[in-house]
């Protein structure tokens, strides 16, 4: 039996540089920092995601994000004023469709967000598709407590079986609650079971065996227009 060759896949829009983790506007192709830290904009983590998306795919910068705190006025201000009903909680806040609407309301033109109502395999199957494609991915995840929390995957490892069917090993993701990545392309890693229906979340904080086992719960797929 032939040794199995892993994969990495990252989405071609990002970069690593001197500056960090970087995209380019569509207006300027100016290099604008991607990663978002809850604290650095106001709203939940769905938000953060949206805005970590939007970064990526050129759809704004992060002066106007900068501008939705310091000026009311602001071109990004309707975008927040659509999140203001939402707490910071996933589970009574932020939903696909919610986010999905606010998107379509502000961005017709340059950015599509398409809600994903999968769990699990099936949404891995969406995935897999979407960072193929060079497209991030909004992601659900929920922890053994049933705090749900969204993240946004831009890479991931894989393998090729024999009859080409591509199984994912990890998927690669930018999460807000966690620290910036200064030398790799994501920030956190959730470990794709064998059978694509299990998923560990890597993390030593709270816990003894480094991982939460969690569940995936629906996505957001993003098409850059331009």
């Amino acid at each position: 039996m032939g040794e199995i060759m892993k994969n990495i896949k990252i989405i071609d829009k990002l970069n690593i540089t001197e500056e960090g983790l970087i995209s380019l506007d569509d207006i300027d192709k100016k290099s604008q920092k991607v990663f978002l830290k809850q604290g650095d904009a106001d709203g939940a983590c769905g938000l953060y995601c949206t805005f970590m998306a939007l970064l990526i795919c050129g759809a704004t910068t992060r002066e106007k994000l900068v501008e939705v705190n310091l000026n009311e006025n602001g071109s990004l201000t309707p975008l927040m004023n659509s999140f203001k009903k939402f707490s910071p909680l996933f589970k009574e806040g932020t939903t696909t469709f919610d986010l999905s609407k606010a998107i379509k309301k502000n961005f017709k033109e340059d950015i599509t967000f398409t809600p994903k109502e999968e769990i699990n395999s099936n949404l891995i199957d969406i995935l897999k598709e979407e960072l193929l494609n060079d497209n991030p991915m909004i992601v659900g995840v929920i922890f053994p407590s049933g705090i749900g929390h969204w993240v946004l995957a831009v890479g991931m490892e894989y393998t090729i079986s024999s009859n080409q069917n591509i199984n994912v090993n990890k998927i690669f993701v930018l999460d807000s609650l966690g620290e910036e990545p200064k030398y790799s392309y994501w920030n956190q890693v959730i470990i794709v079971g064998k059978n694509q229906n299990s998923y560990k979340w890597l993390t030593r904080e709270d816990n003894v065996e480094g991982y939460f086992s969690i569940r995936l719960d629906e996505g957001i797929t993003i098409e850059d227009k331009k």
